[in-house]
């Protein structure tokens, strides 16, 4: 039996081979379209690795440990590091590397540990199972073990705080790098599969009839499918590894581009088979999928498939169509008659074109959103017990640490829906009205998609240094009237707010109560509506306060789609809206991002010093400085570039391989043409013609392009928020870069041009070819 199966699988590929040989120059185009493939597949594979490869190697070189504790009495501390409740050392879960005292004037010392999570085989002793390959198994024995310092689930030890280190997650941001690869590999396969199979469709139009020959001769439709497997298989098996090594410089290119180390791991056995798998489920799909038809067919039917030349009516009527008419007129025709094959390239274009702007689109998304969160998360937040200790003195000990970036208090904010409020604008403001509701008599927009914010003096420093801002924001607390606004609703520029204009927020008044007064019984219907349909009837049907603004400076970039409008005031002017006074608890805190770590480590040491001095207060680190740091490295925008550029390759290989077999069919028709008084500079103006009659289709498609892009845009930025009420469902304020735009003129007009070109050279060539050796067998 497998004899057998060795026999017919070499024979097979024997076959296959054969044919490859015999007809290369057919072939090249899928040729090229799997290179392609398997570059794609192999660049997101090789950029992924190169990811694991970065981030383990900053995280093994910058930490030591996986966990801090603070917050410790001395006794605890003790018990952590001395008393380590073992029977042998195997038996250790966890070892303290360093431990650090803050002094306090007004407590006991406390302390910080910082420990490393021991892992290994697991080892058996008189008490069972004491150390495990999992960091989070042994973290959860080390907490039973010492259940009198951490609590217990029930009753948690509230004094002190445990934070972990990129070193403790490192395995699961691993995994999620890894997942995310297996996904982006995923969708680079089911592309791939939809292109090639369009590519084989025009492959298989040009071989209907030997597929016929071979149907007629008793070949089955499992048959010529394996055949044509057998084919592509072969070519992907010969392109892996020039491809894998045209991935690995294309790597190089974009990391060493950005300053990050990039090296072309040693892809392991189950690597290289699950980028062929991947390969060969595209390959699959295409190829099943287009030979499902062929296969299916009659063989009478498939030797019957050849194009028909365009009807060749008498000479007389012939020679005067060619006078007067060709070739705009004639050709004008055959464009009718040939409208699938033109209608299908044009859509084809179109899709590639597509694929093109959003993956540009994305990387812009990626680098803005990266860019955002750089400049707004925190890398340290303290959390106040007692919120009167905040005040300009209290910040300026902060401040003085040389290390630190900024130091703000972090304002309150309450969205306008907890409150039933919302915006009252007049129309002189106004630059669009998307998202609004108008009322045409008092000619004004109102909109109840705006959040307030408020905090201690800082507060208008904390804005200036996450966003834009006009104008005069350092006047803000000289007046309770005073504001700082936004100006954009749903990511788009809304308003045309200056210094000095006025704005009314409407508030619903309530009785002792809390309860929101209506005007009358039948209003109270309104409490069940949202969004704009709520503001339009709370307009009307609510018993309203109005409190005038004056702005004094515009926040240019706030991204409203997740928030609303900003609109930040005075504390006084917040209590009067909100009804209760913003709560200053919270401090952040910032380390310049040209650091190092070890500049972020002391700053975190010296912030829990300040923090045990002062009491009540607790230290949380957020990790972001060593993200944003590693994110940097992973040149995720730059990739997603590089594949939709190699996806747009395509595009050309498409037009010249389509045309190149549509134009081989019709050269029957042009010798009928030749023979019936046509010369071959007339066969030429027939090409010239198609590319006046193509070039506007082929625009046209690019015109297409951008318009269905805009159209996405639209939907899913401006008006489907509006209409649900919602965010918007890209929370970005990036836009496509410009010259993304022009790129598919750029390209698809020369693809144009030059596949009715080439296919003319092909022709001439021939033609003068059968001419001499026709005149001679007439000299002979």
């Amino acid at each position: 039996m497998l004899e057998k199966m060795r026999d017919y699988l070499e024979k097979l590929f024997k076959t296959a081979y054969h044919r490859i040989l015999k007809s290369f120059r057919e072939f090249l185009p899928l040729f090229i379209a799997l290179f392609l493939i398997e570059c794609i597949l192999f660049t997101i594979f090789l950029a992924f690795q190169n990811n694991i490869s970065i981030r383990n190697e900053k995280i093994d070189k910058e930490y030591t440990h996986h966990l801090t504790v603070s917050g410790l009495t001395e006794g605890e501390m003790l018990l952590l590091r001395n008393d380590r409740r073992t029977v042998s050392r195997n038996d250790m879960c966890f070892d303290v590397i360093k431990t650090v005292k803050y002094e306090s004037a007004a407590y006991d010392p406390t302390y910080t540990v910082y420990v490393e999570i021991l892992t290994g085989n697991k080892n058996y002793g008189i008490g069972g199972i004491f150390i495990d390959d999992s960091l989070e198994t042994n973290y959860e024995t080390m907490c039973s073990r010492y259940a009198e310092v951490f609590g217990t689930e029930e009753e948690p030890n509230e004094r002190i705080s445990v934070e972990f280190t990129p070193l403790y997650t490192k395995e699961a941001d691993t995994n999620q790098i890894k997942l995310l690869c297996g996904v982006s590999l995923l969708l680079a396969g089911v592309l791939s599969s939809v292109i090639f199979y369009s590519l084989y469709c025009v492959h298989l139009n040009d071989k209907k009839f030997a597929f016929g020959i071979y149907a007629s001769f008793g070949a089955t439709r499992c048959e010529l499918l394996i055949q044509a497997m057998a084919e592509l298989l072969i070519a992907a098996s010969a392109l892996i590894l020039p491809s894998y090594y045209i991935s690995s410089l294309l790597c190089l290119f974009l990391y060493r581009g950005s300053g990050a180390a990039f090296s072309a791991p040693l892809i392991s056995l189950k690597a290289w088979l699950f980028i062929i798998l991947c390969v060969f489920v595209a390959l699959y799909l295409s190829v099943f999928l287009a030979m499902r038809t062929v296969a299916a067919a009659e063989p009478a039917k498939l030797l019957s498939t050849e194009e028909k030349v365009n009807p060749v009516i008498p000479a007389k009527h012939s020679r005067s169509l060619i006078n007067r008419r060709f070739p705009l007129f004639y050709e004008g025709l055959s464009v009718i008659r040939f409208r699938r094959h033109h209608i299908a390239l044009s859509l084809f274009s179109t899709l590639l074109s597509v694929l093109f702007l959003v993956g540009f689109y994305l990387s812009a998304i990626y680098t803005g959103n990266l860019s955002e969160q750089k400049r707004t998360e925190p890398h340290f937040t303290m959390q106040f017990s007692n919120v009167s200790m905040l005040g300009e003195d209290y910040v300026s000990i902060f401040k003085q640490l040389e290390k630190l970036e900024s130091v703000y208090t972090l304002p309150t904010s309450s969205p306008a829906e907890d409150y039933a409020a919302f915006l009252r604008i007049f129309d002189n403001n106004i630059v669009d009205t998307n998202g609004l509701v108008r009322d045409k008599e008092n000619a004004l927009h109102y909109t109840g998609d705006f959040r307030i914010f408020s905090g201690s003096f800082d507060i208008a420093d904390y804005f200036s240094s996450l966003y834009e801002v006009s104008g005069a924001p350092e006047t803000l607390f000289e007046n309770r009237q005073n504001i700082l606004i936004g100006k954009t609703v749903q990511n788009s520029e809304a308003f045309s707010f200056e210094v000095g204009d006025t704005v009314t927020i409407a508030v619903a008044k309530t009785d002792e109560d809390g309860k929101v007064i209506y005007l009358d019984e039948d209003a109270k219907e309104i409490s069940n509506l949202t969004g704009r349909s709520f503001w339009k009837a709370a307009y009307e049907k609510l018993e309203l306060s109005y409190y005038s603004f004056t702005v004094v400076g515009i926040v240019e970039n706030f991204p409203s789609a997740v928030d609303g409008i900003p609109i930040v005031m005075h504390p006084d002017a917040y209590e009067s809206i909100t009804g209760s006074a913003p709560v200053i608890d919270q401090m952040t805190f910032r380390v310049s991002q040209n650091g190092t770590v070890k500049d972020f480590l002391d700053v975190e040491s010296a912030l829990r010093g300040i923090a045990a001095r002062l009491g009540h207060c607790v230290v949380t680190t957020e990790n972001t400085f060593f993200e944003h740091q590693i994110q940097h490295n992973y040149c995720y925008e730059k990739l997603l570039r590089a594949v939709t550029v190699l996806f747009l390759f395509f595009l050309p290989l498409t037009w010249f391989y389509s045309q190149a077999l549509f134009f081989k069919k019709r050269e029957k028709e042009f010798y009928i043409l030749n023979a019936i008084s046509a010369p071959l500079s007339r066969i030429r103006s027939l090409y010239l013609s198609n590319i006046l009659l193509l070039l506007p289709i082929a625009l046209f498609s690019v015109l297409l392009t951008l318009a269905a892009f805009g159209i996405l845009y639209f939907l899913f930025e401006r008006y489907l928020p509006g209409v649900f009420g919602t965010s918007s469902i890209v929370a970005s304020t990036t836009h496509l870069p410009a010259y993304a735009y022009f790129v598919g003129i750029a390209l698809t007009a020369p693809s144009c041009i030059l596949s009715l070109l080439f296919p003319y050279l092909a022709y001439k060539k021939k033609f003068y070819a059968e001419k001499n050796a026709s005149s001679f067998r007439d000299d002979n």
